[in-house]
């Protein structure tokens, strides 16, 4: 009987695994999956020569869902903190104190899009220098910066 039992256990989780993205609460979906965003603006997103995130898990996204390899962490290093401080990541993370210095010489180079997991009052934006264009949806942003012409 108790090989039964295990087999019964197992699959009354069934149910509750598959209904779980049905029932997830809108809000968790907007503030832990950045991948909507990404995918709404995917066009944008992939033709953009340089890419950020302001967390892990949003660079993770960005460089999953696009393919890519050379997304930069702005702000907060998080658990990478000690991968970053190897010779070979140098470029691969921007403080927020250095940000506007950065920008401008990055935008000499091609656009820069930023992709944020935004705050309630949205201090993440109000801090950074004025985009040429911002998109929100809920608790994620995209900051984009055009090239600058010489």
């Amino acid at each position: 009987k108790s090989p039964r039992r295990w087999l019964l256990a197992a699959f009354t989780c069934l149910p509750a695994a598959a209904l779980y993205p049905a029932i997830m609460p809108d809000s968790v979906i907007d503030l832990k999956m950045p991948q909507h965003i990404i995918t709404e603006n995917y066009a944008l997103l992939k033709n953009t020569p340089i890419l950020l995130g302001n967390d892990v898990s949003i660079a993770t996204s960005l460089a999953w869902e696009l393919k890519r390899d050379d997304i930069i962490l702005y702000s907060d290093k998080g658990e990478v903190k000690y991968g970053l401080s190897y010779p070979d990541s140098a470029g691969k993370f921007v403080p927020r104190g250095r940000f506007n210095a950065w920008l401008a010489n990055a935008r000499k180079r091609g656009d820069v899009a930023l992709l944020l997991r935004l705050s309630d009052d949205q201090r993440q934006i109000k801090r950074l220098p004025t985009p040429d264009k911002i998109i929100i949806d809920h608790h994620l942003g995209v900051v984009v910066y055009k090239k600058l012409e010489e």
